[in-house]
């Protein structure tokens, strides 16, 4: 086996089909470098854009997306009474996902669980308690509100 690498290897050699090689590897390096390097720069925008889409969707204003680097954003993915558990389900995300060291608290709920990618709660409601107000607040002071109406 060792004899056919050998042999493989001095093929490339002689044809010099071992440069194209390494240079597509430096190519590909390269870009690497440009996509990290330009997320880097513009990730925190596109952040917030995703916020204010979002909350848009969800008759928000948008209020709640900044670019404050110390308090980050909060987003309520989901937020809606699931009749079959007699339950408001709540989704949020911090900085699009999770992150060690924050955590997030539901009003009403209390503290959110870090489930997969989102922090979650799930509260004992009845549905003659709607409309009701959904507030998550992080441990770093950022925040989003939505209000659910129908809790049929």
């Amino acid at each position: 086996m060792f004899s056919q690498l050998h042999k493989w290897r001095q093929r490339l050699v002689e044809k010099g089909d071992g440069q194209g090689l390494v240079e597509y590897a430096l190519v590909l390096v390269l870009v690497a470098i440009v996509v990290i390097v330009s997320l880097s720069l513009v990730g925190r925008q596109l952040n917030v854009a995703y916020c204010q889409v979002i909350s848009g969707l969800q008759g928000g204003d948008g209020s709640n997306c900044t670019t404050d680097e110390e308090t980050g954003i909060v987003i309520i993915t989901q937020a809606r009474f699931q009749a079959t558990h007699s339950e408001l389900w709540i989704r949020a995300t911090f900085n699009g996902g999770v992150e060690d060291g924050v955590t997030l608290t539901a009003s009403p709920g209390g503290g959110m669980q870090q489930r997969d990618a989102v922090y979650t709660v799930e509260v004992p409601w009845t549905a003659g308690n709607c409309p009701v107000e959904v507030t998550v607040t992080s441990s770093t002071g950022a925040s989003d509100s939505v209000t659910i109406t129908d809790c049929n």
